[in-house]
Parts: structure tokens; C-alpha cells; sequence
């Protein structure tokens, strides 16, 4: 199954009661759900985060790519 070897390269993280807190009190992200993701990805040492939706993630403290962009990095 595609998810299995996805789940073979990328790491999925999980939230932390911490983290959502940290998440919900930052005001540079206009979205939770994304902030979180970030807060999430840096408290595992994400090298990056994937999504199609780059602009709302510009105040992120991780590196962003495009799924194409990362399939790049891949290849």
C-alpha cells in the first residue's frame, strides 16, 4: 500500500498537550491546524514539512515543499 511506503521514508509525528498550547498562542500563523504541524515537525527535528497549501505556512519555523519540490528531492 502507497501510505506504508510513505510511512517508510517520512516521519509522522504526534502532538504534545505542549505543543497545542504553543500553537494555539501563536498569532504569526492565521491557521491552527498548520501551526501545529510546525510546532510538531520541530519538536522532532523535521528536516521539512510537505503541503500543497506553501502560503500559509510562511511564518513556519521548518523548511516547506511542495509535494512536487520533494519529489524532486527524492529522485
Amino acid at each position: 500500500m502507497w501510505l506504508k511506503d510513505i510511512c517508510r521514508i517520512l516521519t509522522v509525528a504526534g502532538a504534545s498537550h505542549e505543543q497545542v498550547l504553543e500553537a494555539i498562542d501563536n498569532i504569526q500563523f492565521k491557521d491552527f491546524e498548520d501551526c501545529l504541524q510546525d510546532e510538531c515537525a520541530r519538536m522532532v527535528n523535521a528536516d521539512c514539512l510537505v503541503t500543497c497549501n506553501l502560503k500559509d505556512f510562511k511564518a513556519a519555523k521548518t523548511k516547506v515543499y511542495s509535494p512536487d519540490e520533494f519529489v524532486k528531492l527524492l529522485e
